[in-house]
């Protein structure tokens, strides 16, 4: 990114050496120092639209939405024409989840800069988040048009297009950035990410380790090394690492709320547990095995469902009553979201490949049940944006 803003915007000369100064500690991972340079330059020139659009990036990363919104403002209205200040306002109303606004700041960017391949791979990953795919993956081959190494695009097209090329591509291009900036915990995140769908899961797991070594409270590093361990069988990790799906905002966005606590596995001898859903019709179908498991934990099981699973669903082993979304409950002592149920503990350690043959999925043959897969997981739609 720094070389494009360079490109597009000119540094006075007695403010380049502190504004290279702020550049090149950005690059290499260094922000709080590249955060005083820009101070420093904004504090004697006001109106540097580099080192705006720098602060606002830097905000952007730390997900300081307000304070990266003032710095874009000013870069705006200094500005109006260029597109990195519209660029950086799109990375920070995608880092607020605002999706149609970043997509609105994207599309104004590449509007002002049609060759801007970062905007484009942006505008993908805005556009994918909204659920709109074919607009997405239109711009993820117009980034890759642009910039055929751009390793986000290329993970971002792979995943529609499951390209090996793509996805070598990739790998190249974040172990590039991972080797000129070792601290960059998104750059490993995303190469975990990739070695994942290619089935490469230890060294997914190393790189995860090295990037919570950077950041221990990167959520989305945690959800990712759950699905690194599930996709390995090791499912008592596994779980307990998907719990940080709820510190994600594309998670909590939809979540149910109830007053009752979340069960936490504890016997219910006259209690009733309702389970209820937490995404689509795929986890419903997949978890639901779980619902013979809870029954032995507790006096009753409700199942609040999606209306058209409610005929399906009906009768299903260890559910005493299923409810369409939306109707009115009956009484429960506990909620459990439906993925909740392989992440209790007491479940957990039941939970092994002999057990899970046990309750297969709906439709599965008997003559299948040896070869039943290990859990998928849900998650929401996975896009990786560039800084």
């Amino acid at each position: 990114m720094i070389g494009w803003i360079r490109s597009k915007l000119r540094a006075e000369p007695e403010r380049a050496p502190r504004l290279e100064q702020a550049e090149n500690a950005y690059q290499r991972g260094a922000l709080d120092e590249a955060r005083r340079c820009c101070l420093e330059i904004v504090q004697r020139s006001p109106s540097d639209v580099r080192a705006l659009c720098l602060l606002a990036s830097i905000a952007a990363d730390a997900k300081q939405i307000d304070d990266g919104m003032q710095w874009a403002r000013k870069a705006m209205a200094v500005e109006p024409r260029a597109a990195v200040p519209h660029y950086a306002m799109g990375r920070l109303w995608e880092a607020a989840g605002r999706y149609a606004d970043a997509e609105a700041s994207y599309r104004t960017a590449v509007s002002l800069d049609p060759t801007h391949a970062r905007a484009h791979n942006n505008l993908g990953a805005a556009l994918h988040m909204q659920g709109r795919i074919d607009a997405a993956l239109t711009c993820y081959r117009r980034a890759l048009e642009l910039d055929p190494a751009q390793p986000q695009a290329n993970q971002n097209y792979a995943a529609f297009v499951r390209d090996p090329g793509a996805q070598e591509l990739a790998i190249q291009g974040y172990l590039r950035q991972i080797a000129d900036n070792p601290n960059d915990a998104a750059a490993l995140n995303n190469l975990a990410n990739t070695y994942v769908d290619l089935g490469r899961h230890e060294e997914a797991l190393e790189c995860l380790e090295r990037c919570l070594a950077l950041e221990p409270g990167r959520a989305e590093a945690h959800v990712s090394k759950a699905f690194a361990l599930l996709l390995r069988g090791d499912y008592a990790a596994g779980w307990k690492e998907y719990e940080w799906r709820w510190r994600i905002d594309a998670f909590n966005a939809g979540a149910r709320r109830f007053p009752q606590p979340v069960w936490d596995g504890r016997l219910l001898p006259g209690g009733t547990v309702l389970i209820h859903g937490e995404s689509g019709f795929g986890d419903m179908l997949q978890f639901v095995r779980y619902a013979p498991l809870v029954a032995e934990r507790c006096a009753a099981v409700v199942l609040e469902c999606q209306p058209a699973l409610v005929p399906l669903l009906q009768g299903f082993d260890g559910v005493r009553q299923v409810v369409a979304q939306g109707a009115p409950l009956p009484p429960f002592a506990f909620p459990a979201p439906n993925v909740q149920n392989a992440t209790t503990a007491p479940i957990v350690g039941s939970t092994t490949k002999r057990r899970l043959a046990m309750f297969t999925p709906l439709g599965t043959p008997t003559s299948q049940l040896s070869s039943v897969a290990p859990l998928p997981v849900c998650m929401p739609p996975s896009v990786r944006l560039q800084g």
